[in-house]
């Protein structure tokens, strides 16, 4: 029985004899193939890996030190077909991958491939099967632009010290044009949000996709003025209160006092309003957590039952002035991982008028800590939040509308604003992670300050607009989901950077 040949596979331009170069992977080729010669490819390529069989032995190095005689072929840059010449491999990537030509190769004669290649087929049949079957594979991955209109519109512009912004978040939209296959969602979130109109900012992160419209002072200096204009701040530490807090907390972890006595001291304390809420959060706590960690993961419905909805609950529901914190997502979250183009947010802060619903205040979404590393359906959940927010300063022409992002026991809250013309501003305000039991509740004392922030915005901002005339000039049109999913692949990789990614110590 004959041995298995070892074989070296080598990335090398097969467009034209006048061009030699050599590359150390299939991706660099395919990258040179585009810039050099207009080959088209996807945005990314998933080539299954080769692996040592009865006919080869696959090698990493051309050289060894061992009395092998190594061959080199030539491989392909999008299947793991390889061809001692290189002449055979170009006519194999005519025949098999003709779509991803120069538009001036697409119709060159592939009856000198099938000669090159000694196949027994007919070679139109061939090309017709197979270019069939890559333009659906294209027509699955290739950016479309239909019903998104990406025009500058008329009317108020943001300029912050001579800077343009809102012309800087055009062109930063129009970017989009510029690609012709899905973009990866994780990694290019500000840009799909900017589809629809809305501005993510953070100050302390420069996204690659703001860097050539944005300069990093000017993006710092974005989010500064928008935190000034809106009177978005860190609120000082009320020690009389944190001091109390600390006290309660210190006598129940100690088992001087019983756990609805520490309930009943945080409720029954008198102090401001928004400090109030934040013991009525803390009590409601109290009265939810284990004294320590429970080693095995909670499931999704505990979730928020005993960790997010007290919490939530303490500081935003206020029946008596017609607030409500309310669940409205009744599919579990494990569900709606595999289906997020759900209709509805998982929760939201409504204000009633009478018997009836009258405005929302906030929206949220929610998913289990299993899902913190799933980069793409966080992102997915961000941009459905942010489409009910801008929905409700546009139908209530309200200043502002909070929202809410749940990941596991972490709540990330944000404001999205309208400061000019069909530009939304979304900054965050703060970052909580509620903790997962009673020895770990005083911690959270310790972020007041953020919640005193929080609640300070919720009750000066998300309000109906002082002008709200000027709201509604500055409206503009919310991109349908389907319109925005034509902009993104479906594909999913955990270690794209993500711009919203959460980091564990």
């Amino acid at each position: 029985m004959s041995q298995p040949t070892p074989v070296f596979i080598a990335h090398r331009c097969f467009m034209s004899s006048d061009c030699q170069s050599n590359f150390r992977t299939a991706q660099n080729l395919r990258r040179h193939l585009t810039q050099a010669h207009e080959f088209e490819f996807p945005n990314r390529i998933t080539k299954a890996r080769l692996r040592n069989n009865d006919s080869y032995i696959y090698l990493n190095n051309s050289s060894t030190s061992s009395n092998l005689t190594v061959t080199i072929h030539f491989g392909c840059p999008i299947c793991q077909q390889h061809c001692a010449e290189l002449t055979a491999m170009k006519a194999h990537f005519e025949v098999s991958h003709h779509e991803h030509l120069p538009n001036q190769q697409r119709e060159h004669d592939q009856s000198s491939s099938s000669t090159l290649l000694g196949a027994s087929v007919d070679v139109n049949q061939s090309i017709s099967r197979l270019s069939t079957t890559g333009q659906k594979r294209q027509s699955d991955e290739a950016i479309c632009f239909d019903g998104v209109n990406l025009d500058q519109p008329l009317g108020e512009h943001l300029v912050i010290n001579s800077l343009d912004v809102s012309a800087g978040f055009h062109n930063m939209k129009m970017s989009l044009k510029a690609n012709k296959w899905k973009l990866s969602l994780e990694d290019n979130l500000l840009l799909i949000l900017s589809s629809t109109s809305v501005l993510l900012l953070d100050g302390n992160k420069y996204p690659e996709e703001v860097k050539p419209h944005f300069d990093y002072d000017q993006w710092r200096m974005i989010g500064e003025y928008i935190q000034q204009a809106y009177g978005i701040k860190r609120q000082p530490i009320p020690l009389t209160t944190t001091t109390q807090f600390s006290s309660i907390l210190d006598r129940f972890i100690n088992k001087q006092i019983s756990r609805d006595e520490a309930e009943i001291s945080f409720k029954s304390l008198a102090l401001p309003t928004m400090e109030k809420k934040i013991a009525k959060a803390i009590g409601n706590l109290v009265s939810k957590l284990p004294l320590v960690t429970i080693e095995e993961n909670v499931n999704e419905m505990e979730l928020c039952s005993r960790f997010i909805d007290p919490f939530l609950t303490g500081l935003f529901d206020d029946p008596d002035n017609s607030i409500y914190l309310r669940w409205l997502d009744e599919t579990t979250l494990e569900a709606k991982a595999k289906e997020a183009s759900s209709s509805r947010p998982d929760l939201s802060v409504t204000k009633s008028l009478g018997v009836k619903w009258a405005t929302t205040l906030a929206y949220g979404e929610a998913k289990s800590a299993m899902y913190s590393d799933d980069h793409f359906i966080i992102c997915k959940d961000l941009i459905k939040v942010a489409r009910f927010c801008k929905d409700a300063i546009d139908d209530q022409l309200f200043e502002g509308v909070l929202a809410v992002q749940i990941i596991g026991r972490t709540v990330v809250f944000y404001l999205l604003t309208l400061p000019a013309q069909s530009i939304y501003t979304m900054i965050p305000l703060a970052t909580i992670k509620i903790p997962d039991s009673i020895n770990d509740l005083p911690g959270l004392v310790y972020k007041v300050p953020d919640i005193l922030k929080v609640l300070d915005i919720f009750e000066r901002v998300c309000v109906r607009a002082a002008h709200p005339e000027t709201i509604k000039h500055r409206c503009a049109p919310t991109l349908p989901m389907a319109n925005i999913q034509q902009l993104f692949s479906q594909s999913k990789n955990r270690k794209r950077s993500c711009h919203i990614q959460l980091y564990h110590n």
